[in-house]
């Protein structure tokens, strides 16, 4: 399925409750600092979260998020940025200013069974949105936890605000603006993906030596016609070639999306063409195949006669040099 990103912010939370959230945010940091250091020196996963439940006292959750969060870093990482690190280096941050922006991250992933997410829900209090986070337990503190008010635009409450209902999981990523101008919230959904129709225009395509006709047609009725030159294809490598036949394909993808027309190129049969040594060896230099195989996977073109294709040169005739 594919994922959309909804924006919000924290635009309201208790200065008690702010102080937790503070410690989530350094003990979070701590996790991730601690899982790459870890997963570094060749210790298993498992034995990763463990460690960290028990030496920075998270919940299982917020230590399997923490190693997620760093499994596909590479060697040589900067934990709060490489310019952080440069700013404190030349005295124009305070340590304790580089610290809270190393621990300025909270990564909390969704599930289906915990109604959307457990440690960090989206809940709706009194006409108002409220984000409930997960704390760790602090001395003096009987309740887990916090509830600041998130601001999400409503064109996005609109649309995907039935995502948000516990049904479906969803992330929620809490990110700490620098010099505590306030928190950003980003919320990760899944969404399911609507049925397409059928794109009622065809795109047709009559592949040559040098370039490509096209016209878009609806019900009968031509609605663009064009050529593509490619004569490089002719002469090049062969790494060349496929570079050229990519950005050709993306070409014809592009135009069929602002159409929003479907793919369909001529079959051609080079292998049966004879005709004089020249003629012969520009038709049998047409990558068509793999020009076809691109255009397979990048816009779902589809095979068909060369003579339904052919039919292209009626209408392009007016309009020989034309390149798009």
């Amino acid at each position: 399925m594919p994922k959309i990103t909804i924006p919000g912010a924290l635009v309201r939370i208790d200065p008690r409750d702010s102080v937790r959230l503070e410690e989530l945010y350094r003990r979070f940091g701590n996790a991730r600092r601690r899982a790459y250091t870890l997963k570094q020196r060749g210790v298993e996963k498992a034995e990763i979260e463990r460690i960290l439940q028990e030496q920075v006292g998270l919940n299982s959750r917020y230590a399997k998020d923490a190693y997620n969060s760093i499994e596909g870093l590479p060697p040589h990482v900067t934990f709060g940025g490489k310019r952080n690190q440069q700013l404190r280096m030349s005295g124009k941050i305070s340590k304790e200013e580089y610290l809270k922006r190393r621990n300025s991250l909270i990564i909390s992933r969704g599930d289906r069974t915990k109604k959307g997410n457990l440690n960090a829900r989206i809940i709706k209090e009194n006409g108002k949105f409220m984000l409930r986070i997960n704390v760790p337990p602090e001395q003096g503190f009987s309740e887990r936890w916090i509830y600041p008010e998130i601001f999400i635009p409503g064109k996005y409450l609109q649309r995907y605000g039935h995502l948000l209902d516990g049904k479906h999981p969803y992330t929620v990523v809490i990110k700490r603006r620098n010099d505590d101008k306030g928190h950003d919230v980003r919320i990760v959904v899944e969404v399911p993906e609507e049925p397409r129709p059928e794109p009622e225009r065809v795109m047709a395509l009559d592949v040559n030596a040098g370039h490509v006709d096209f016209a878009v047609a609806e019900r009968g009725r031509v609605v663009a016609t064009g050529k593509i030159n490619c004569h490089e294809v002719q002469h090049a490598s062969t790494n060349k070639t496929n570079n050229l036949l990519h950005a050709t394909a993306n070409k014809i993808r592009n135009i069929a999306q602002h159409y929003d027309a479907r793919v369909v190129y001529g079959k051609l049969n080079t292998a049966r063409f004879k005709a004089n040594s020249g003629a012969n060896r520009k038709v049998k230099r047409i990558p068509h195949h793999k020009l076809g195989s691109i255009l397979g996977y990048k816009c779902g073109a589809k095979k068909r006669s060369e003579a339904y294709t052919t039919k292209l040169g009626e209408r392009l005739s007016p309009l020989v040099g034309l390149d798009v």
